[in-house]
């Protein structure tokens, strides 16, 4: 799904009674129209704030880090490791363990000081499970850029963007809007914690 995609589609969901079906070669043409062009300049930063919204809200599926020895600041109880060596690390979902005498711990203890992680000095093979940063979009971003984001979520921004450029005109329409946005983001979230909290195996040969 491309960036042009994302404006065209709330476009649609702000002018349901208008029978011109457009295409994103069509957004800069229209940038002159009355009717369409002072909300397709503003779009850009709708979006942006929508992609914020869905970064704090961790819906995006996890992605994985695994540790290596090298990677920590040892003592005598813990091991430290500093999360901004994750390049696009926004919050940590949780940490998993494998241990020398063949156990598995799939939602390990650990504590953090500021941007350090801390887990207790044991040997073990640690993974982070995170919600990684995204992307943001600026007024060089083109249109046909595919946007970075999985498409089931990329479809909820035109509700945010229909949200905030018809606060002023359609109050009730923006609110609707926005609360089937937030709605979806909910249920996305219930969907990515519906899973152990909490497992522990013993795998032995």
């Amino acid at each position: 799904m491309k960036l042009g995609d994302i404006k065209v589609e709330a476009i649609k969901l702000m002018f349901t009674n208008y029978a011109f079906d457009m295409g994103i070669d069509d957004l800069q043409l229209m940038i002159s129209d009355e009717n369409y062009g002072s909300y397709i300049v503003n779009m850009n930063g709708a979006i942006a704030r929508a992609l914020d919204r869905i970064e704090n809200a961790c819906v995006l599926p996890a992605k994985r880090y695994l540790l290596s020895e090298e990677d920590f600041e040892k003592s005598k109880y813990f091991k430290r490791f500093d999360l901004n060596k994750i390049e696009d690390f926004f919050a940590i979902d949780r940490i998993t363990a494998e241990y020398e005498n063949g156990c598995y711990d799939g939602n390990v203890e650990y504590e953090l000081q500021g941007d350090t992680l801390l887990l207790h000095n044991s040997a073990a093979d640690f993974t982070i499970l995170y919600f990684p940063k995204i992307k943001t979009v600026s007024e060089k971003t083109s249109d046909n850029d595919e946007i970075w984001i999985p498409e089931n979520i990329a479809r909820l921004i035109p509700y945010f963007i229909k949200s905030e450029l018809y606060q002023e005109e359609e109050p009730v329409l923006a609110a609707d809007a926005r609360n089937l946005f937030e709605a979806s983001l909910d249920d996305l979230k219930i969907k990515a914690q519906n899973k152990q909290n909490y497992v522990q195996e013993v795998l032995r040969m």
